[in-house]
């Protein structure tokens, strides 16, 4: 039983690593570049180049229909007779729907690029997500982890080409779509030695749960990059080039954040899923969405102190002066940032309650948009930002209400407060005391760098601190056991 128990942590702690390192790499080139970019480039001239990428998001989400949240719910045996069992009209229709998101995609950017390159790259591009996912479900880490390493780099020369040689976006992206059909190439090998590697399924499976289950899935993912991108995209339909660029700036999500949160979402999904019929009770189910908030808080309550206090020394010295007017947008924006702390869609998502997880989603985005005017008349371009920032608190609210429904407990019980209440205060207050030290008597450079090394210091040594003390629970566990 002691096995049993350590393997399952051990499982859980190494598929979150695995599926954020999968990840990892890509977000890393994006800051990379935002940083470089944002420096070097003309506000207009980068704003071509988001702008290309936020629709490319957006459409390429519609276009794989849920598919990459969907994969990871079932164990790897079941996605691949999921896989094998798909009939050729089915596959067509799935390109043929791909296909159609990508000729949107190129019509919208008919100004800026050839129609062909637009086209060709959301095809790839989207085709990757969905081979990507189904690795991660068959827990494929080792080639994932080495085609987004090789990308990254590849990526990131391709990007200092462009600003040492003056190359136009539209060359840029014609580079970047060769490294995604490269991609895409080595991931799909992998794909096909992995699925005959799978063994067949001794039993059938519930076909219309399944589907049912990704139609819910599909309009959940959907919406939620619909919430993280529609404000930019309405930005720059309303305001010009220059004021698209500092809200863009202001409002960009926190590198590795959503990669995080996901990565430990889906482990904790797999977790879920993998336990036997008499394991499947709410203690477990508690124990495994508590353990998760736990460890992320570790690491995001840091993070968010870090970059509220130190706000204006990262766009000061990351970004330059030119967005210091990014700087109340980005004040604003992360003040979500302590709810990436809680997977609040994992109880219901292993439960198939996909209804209750597309209501709130959809209610989260409604309400953002009917915010967004009154708030930004109120406070201007800060208050749009804070007006998805209301809307994300409630729906949180919502879908842990609703999680403690399905297990018939108090929501109170499936989150660890007294830990988050500890780390909260402890956090802020060594966060806000430092930078005040660090700020009277240093330049922003040096402030920075310390309040970096600062908040390295703190992760490490509190995720150290949460990892020792799960252990002993556990060990506890067993004596009392035994």
């Amino acid at each position: 039983m002691k096995l049993l128990q350590q393997e399952g942590n051990n499982s859980f702690v190494t598929n979150s690593l695995f599926i954020f390192l999968v990840r990892f790499f890509p977000s890393l080139a994006n800051l990379l570049i935002v940083i470089a970019f944002s420096r070097y480039l003309d506000r207009a001239e980068y704003g071509i180049y988001q702008e290309f990428w936020v629709r490319l998001q957006v459409l390429s989400t519609v276009a794989c229909v849920g598919l990459q949240a969907f994969l990871v719910t079932y164990q790897p045996v079941l996605v691949a007779a999921m896989i094998r069992s798909l009939s050729v009209k089915s596959i067509f229709k799935l390109i043929g729907w791909i296909c159609f998101c990508a000729a949107v995609l190129a019509a919208m950017q008919a100004d800026n690029f050839n129609w062909t390159m637009a086209f060709a790259f959301l095809v790839i591009y989207s085709l990757s997500i969905i081979l990507e996912s189904v690795l991660i479900s068959f827990r494929q880490y080792g080639i994932l982890v080495f085609s987004n390493l090789i990308y990254t780099v590849l990526f990131c020369i391709a990007h200092w080409l462009v600003l040492s040689e003056r190359w136009s976006i539209e060359k840029l992206f014609s580079i970047l779509l060769i490294l995604v059909a490269a991609k895409l190439l080595a991931t799909y090998i992998a794909f096909k030695k992995a699925l005959a590697g799978m063994p067949a399924l001794s039993n059938s499976y519930d076909l219309r749960s399944a589907k049912t289950l990704w139609a819910h899935l599909g309009v959940y993912d959907i919406s939620q990059i619909l919430f993280r991108w529609i404000d930019k995209f309405i930005i720059t339909l309303i305001f010009t080039d220059e004021l698209s660029a500092i809200y863009y700036n202001g409002s960009l999500e926190i590198p590795f954040l959503p990669l995080l949160l996901g990565a430990v979402g889906s482990a904790a999904l797999m977790q879920l899923s993998g336990l036997g019929d008499h394991d499947k009770s709410v203690e477990n189910a508690i124990s495994v969405v508590n353990r998760s908030g736990k460890v992320l808080s570790s690491i995001v309550f840091p993070l968010f102190f870090f970059f509220l206090v130190f706000r204006k020394e990262l766009f000061l010295v990351l970004l330059s002066d030119k967005y210091l007017q990014s700087v109340p947008i980005f004040a604003m924006a992360i003040l979500a940032m302590p709810l990436k702390t809680y997977s609040f869609t994992t109880i219901l998502q292993n439960r198939h309650r996909g209804d209750i997880i597309n209501k709130g989603a959809v209610f989260d985005l409604v309400l953002a948009l009917v915010l967004m005017y009154p708030l930004y008349i109120a406070m201007g371009l800060p208050g749009v930002a804070l007006s998805f920032v209301i809307s994300t608190y409630l729906q949180a609210g919502y879908y842990l209400y609703h999680s403690g429904r399905e297990l018939r407990v108090s929501p109170v019980k499936l989150i660890p407060a007294v830990s988050w209440s500890i780390k909260l205060i402890v956090f802020a207050s060594s966060f806000i005391a430092l930078y005040y030290l660090f700020a009277a008597n240093y330049s922003p450079e040096i402030v920075l760098v310390l309040g970096s090394s600062f908040l390295v210091f703190v992760s490490v040594v509190s995720l150290y601190i949460e990892l020792i003390v799960e252990k002993r629970k556990h060990d506890a566990a067993e004596e009392i056991q035994i």
